[in-house]
């Protein structure tokens, strides 16, 4: 059985949700990533190569959350890898695309944006990196069923 490997802190560089994450009062503070980061550590043999490309990604995510054009092919490119690639690390190491990742990392911006701020969906859809809203609750409501104003209203209760 491989040893736990503790996971490191990672730190928010973009000013945009840093701002955003101190605007809504987020507990996690600059960690706002870290419970993503935990979810998908790996233990196994190649852990320490799996866990750096983990944080490679989600620092770059973080740089680029705001950005509606920041793609897998930037995000391979950060990573030093070409596209296919990344993709095929990606799904060995971590078990999930590259595409899912990052929708991940938005709508978890997202749901926490909705539930202690009180920015406007549009807003929020923007510091998310989506230009257009309706297309921002397109993907919240396939995400978490239910429309960004149902989960607002559901768990501020």
């Amino acid at each position: 059985m491989a040893a736990l490997v503790k996971p490191k802190a990672v730190k928010l560089k973009s000013p945009i949700i840093k701002q955003a994450v101190n605007d809504s009062a987020f507990d996690g503070g600059p960690v706002f990533f870290t419970h993503i980061y935990q979810d998908h550590l790996v233990e196994n043999a190649d852990s320490n190569i799996a866990n750096k490309l983990l944080k490679c990604i989600i620092t770059a995510i973080d740089e680029n959350m705001d950005n509606p054009n920041f793609s897998v092919d930037d995000l391979s490119r950060h990573s030093c890898m070409s596209r296919s690639q990344f993709y095929r690390k990606m799904r060995e190491n971590l078990q999930i695309t590259p595409r899912m990742f990052m929708k991940k990392l938005k709508m978890f911006l997202a749901a926490h944006l909705l539930i202690r701020s009180d920015k406007k969906i549009a807003d929020i859809a923007e510091i998310c990196g989506y230009r257009d809203h309706s297309y921002f609750i397109k993907v919240f409501t396939g995400y978490y069923s239910m429309t960004p104003r149902e989960y607002k209203m559901n768990l501020k209760r």
